[in-house]
């Protein structure tokens, strides 16, 4: 899990040879590496691994049997199996008053958080207290210490368009669940005009929240991060559509509102 890999646990809750599948034997399984198995015997737990059942990321927890007579040592057991994401990451590229708020957000709701900074006096620990990964680096090499996945919301803060830039370039060709990028919506397509005129794919493009946050008519930089942190949930739900829609709609009102006062 510190190395932010899924992983499968597997437990034996019941089996028809106690002696050598005793209840409370398990078996680590970590995405994309080999099964580690406790409580049981070499033979035992090369049985048993070869006969566990595929996992998909949309399994439920839930008890399983499973039986074998191909084997030195047939059984007939019962399996309690779940499977286990990596905490939802935040990685906030910016650290000032906006970002501030949304990391103590983060923390909030147990995320775990990286924020990254440019400059020393933002990027300072002292500022977050915790248990917040803070990196000073400027903002075209900090991507290269970062693990961006699927499991990853990254929400771009940053002072100026052209960081913005060069994060959402670095960006390209990760799969982060939700990228945000915080702005006007002028300068929001403007930088994403750019990027599509440099090359970068219309699928990338459209995979980024601008502006950034749930449209709750934000004053304050808590509240932009409180509607930033709803966004991030929302997309995590899988609701990332509706939250695209509420956007649109409310701008769509507000450019209506403003042109019915002209």
């Amino acid at each position: 899990m510190a190395a932010r890999r899924a992983v499968v646990l597997v437990y034996v809750v019941r089996s028809s040879d106690p002696q050598f599948f005793p209840a409370g034997a398990k078996v680590v399984c970590p995405d994309g590496g080999a099964p580690e198995v406790f409580g049981l015997g070499e033979a035992e737990a090369a049985a048993l691994c070869a006969h566990l059942p595929e996992t998909d990321r949309s399994d439920a927890p839930g008890v399983i049997d499973v039986r074998w007579s191909d084997s030195p040592r047939p059984a007939e057991v019962s399996l309690y199996r779940e499977r286990l994401q990596p905490p939802l990451q935040c990685i906030v590229a910016g650290a000032g008053h906006v970002g501030a708020v949304l990391v103590e957000i983060g923390r909030a709701l147990g995320w775990s958080v990286v924020v990254v900074d440019d400059r020393s006096d933002f990027a300072d620990p002292a500022r977050f207290p915790g248990d917040v990964d803070v990196v000073c680096d400027s903002f075209e090499q900090v991507w290269r210490r970062l693990t961006v996945d699927a499991a990853t919301a990254v929400v771009l803060l940053t002072r100026g368009h052209r960081h913005d830039q060069t994060c959402l370039r670095a960006l390209v060709g990760t799969e982060p669940f939700y990228i945000g990028m915080i702005g006007s919506r002028r300068r929001a397509r403007k930088v994403l005009v750019e990027l599509r005129d440099d090359g970068v794919s219309q699928e990338f493009i459209r995979r980024v929240f601008t502006p950034v946050g749930l449209p709750l008519a934000t004053e304050t930089p808590a509240e932009i991060a409180l509607a930033v942190a709803g966004e991030i949930v929302a997309a995590w739900r899988g609701r990332g559509d509706w939250a695209r829609q509420q956007k649109d709609a409310y701008y769509e009102r507000t450019r209506r509102n403003e042109s019915s006062t002209r």
